[in-house]
């Protein structure tokens, strides 16, 4: 993937349009055709770096801090795909060419989840929540203060939750509260949150928990210490 050049990371991997895609540093997107047949998807965001073509390494590192730096996509179809990164960075896939989107945040953007074509969430520092699409435009329905980060998010039964390092909150279309599980002791943590098979699951670095609609069940991990109740 890196074909010779200074790559960098990559950070996401997602299936859309029954297809992978991966996305990371230096505006990195790759899709996948087939068995070993990834290809890039990212002209127009990709910076190649080329250590020869530089005079000396400030002078790269200077083109390496004014790449994108990518953190998840996802998309509706392979010709309605979303990424965002650090520095509000968003742009938009049509399925021929990428075009950035213009928004009024410079926050960091750490997830991204399409509901459809009119319905995208973003999330991301300082307490930044997005809804909207590339051609309406992105609206901020953040109702907290702006000290909390936003790792991770999902829509569950008209609702969407939003993950971070305490804990779960969960947005009800008019402000974003925290979770109350019920659970004893509530939850210690959150890094992912999603659902499948109509079962939200709360999944942190301590803390693995389930909804499924009407109760929370605490999943004990035999690899980690156990959270009493």
């Amino acid at each position: 993937m890196l074909d010779g050049n200074l790559g960098g990371l990559m950070t996401h991997l997602r299936e859309i349009g029954g297809q992978l895609w991966a996305c990371g540093h230096m505006g990195q997107v790759y899709r996948r055709f087939g068995r070993d047949d990834w290809r890039h998807q990212d002209r127009g965001l990709y910076v190649h770096i080329d250590p020869d073509r530089f005079a000396n390494a400030d002078a790269m590192l200077e083109a390496i801090n004014a790449a994108p730096v990518l953190n998840c996509l996802d998309g509706s179809s392979e010709h309605d795909v979303y990424v965002v990164g650090l520095q509000g960075f968003v742009a938009h896939f049509d399925g021929k060419r990428w075009q950035r989107v213009t928004l009024n945040t410079d926050e960091h953007l750490t997830w991204v989840r399409c509901y459809g074509p009119d319905e995208v969430w973003i999330c991301g520092y300082n307490g930044t929540v997005l809804k909207g699409n590339a051609r309406q435009g992105f609206t901020d329905v953040s109702t907290v203060d702006e000290h909390q980060t936003w790792v991770c998010l999902s829509k569950y039964q008209d609702r969407v939750y939003l993950s971070n390092e305490d804990g779960l909150y969960v947005y009800d279309g008019q402000r974003i509260e925290e979770v109350q599980t019920g659970l004893t002791p509530e939850l210690q943590d959150g890094w992912r949150v999603d659902h499948a098979d109509g079962v939200l699951w709360s999944i942190g670095i301590k803390d693995l928990a389930r909804f499924d609609g009407q109760r929370w069940e605490r999943i004990h991990h035999p690899d980690n210490e156990r959270i009493d109740e």
